[in-house]
């Protein structure tokens, strides 16, 4: 079984501001691969960077967490939390990941909340052992538009490209 693997590249424009923590804590609201990577912001709040050095598959097309299903040992029992609920308690007890399809729309007030002046972009690249290649972005300003554009290009199919705007 082929699997693809690609990187994550977090960019933002010179005149960027933004709450980076923040906005590092609702980007993992969404699952942007399929190896359940987290985004994480560096010690000095001013990068973000995805936390797995090899996601599997990358995607622009994130699914949004809308709960994690956790199992305590005491009580012998699974209980749901939201993903701003968790303690570091349920990370360690976290069993499974309830997960819905984010639209666009979703995606950009989820995220331009936490930014209030230029843009931020997430990108992704991947590819499956030479039968594909993907690139994906996303780019959110913070005077509400986002657009996100997708290409794959592969041997049987050729080349797609998918652009939208919200």
């Amino acid at each position: 079984m082929a699997d693809a693997y690609g990187v994550f590249i977090f960019a933002k424009s010179d005149d960027c501001v933004m709450d980076t923590q923040a906005l590092a804590g609702a980007m993992n609201e969404f699952a942007w691969d399929s190896s359940d990577g987290k985004w994480l912001a560096d010690s000095d709040n001013q990068r973000i960077f995805y936390g797995s050095h090899s996601p599997q598959y990358p995607t622009v097309f994130p699914e949004r967490i809308t709960e994690f299903e956790c199992y305590c040992d005491e009580t012998d029992t699974t209980y749901l939390k939201s993903p701003k609920d968790m303690t570091d308690e349920d990370w360690e007890n976290e069993v499974n990941v309830c997960r819905e399809e984010a639209e666009l729309p979703v995606i950009k007030e989820t995220l331009a909340a936490h930014v209030s002046r230029g843009w931020i972009e997430i990108a992704c690249v991947s590819n499956e052992r030479a039968r594909y290649v993907t690139f994906g972005s996303i780019r959110i300003n913070a005077d509400d538009k986002a657009t996100r554009r997708y290409v794959f290009a592969g041997l049987e199919v050729g080349s797609e490209l998918t652009e939208e705007t919200a």
